[in-house]
């Protein structure tokens, strides 16, 4: 019961000199404590006995109200802050893509290039050959002429009576 007085005293004196708006939470809840498991006998103190415990849930309600928006206000830095990470991202991404794509145009090009110097390449070597096979078969061809120019003239040599020796 000594408590009772003490915490009786003890609003008296926080709401007569206004410190009950900086008083802790845990000061607040003893106080509401306090003034709802007591017995207010004076019908006119009643009021007053109510009046402040509306006074000291409206500052609970306050205090919580504002770690809400404190809250609100870090989770909204938060998302802005990866709203711009994933904007940069995606410029970024789109960078990489219009690289790469620059890239493999380029890559595109380099390797047509090369295909086209293969393909002549490919074509001076066909030529090439053509020119020797060519070479080798009119070679062959002057061969087999001179052969059977040689083989006809061989045989009509043969086939050519002897002349008379002269006396």
């Amino acid at each position: 019961m000594p408590e009772d007085i003490n915490t009786s005293d003890e609003l008296t004196r926080v709401f007569g000199n206004g410190t009950v708006f900086n008083s802790s939470d845990k000061d607040l809840d003893k106080y509401l404590a306090h003034l709802c498991s007591g017995y207010v006998l004076n019908e006119n103190v009643r009021h007053r006995e109510m009046n402040r415990c509306q006074v000291i849930n409206s500052i609970k309600t306050f205090r919580f109200i504002n770690s809400i928006e404190r809250t609100n206000k870090i989770f909204t830095i938060i998302i802005i802050i990866l709203t711009l990470a994933t904007v940069a991202l995606s410029f970024y991404s789109i960078r990489l893509t219009s690289e790469s794509s620059v890239n493999t145009e380029r890559l595109i090009s380099i390797h047509e290039k090369h295909l086209s110097e293969q393909q002549l390449q490919f074509e001076t070597r066909l030529q090439q050959q053509e020119m020797s096979y060519e070479s080798a078969i009119s070679s062959q061809k002057i061969f087999i002429e001179a052969m059977i120019n040689r083989m006809t003239s061989n045989n009509a040599a043969k086939a050519s009576p002897p002349a008379a020796a002269a006396p």
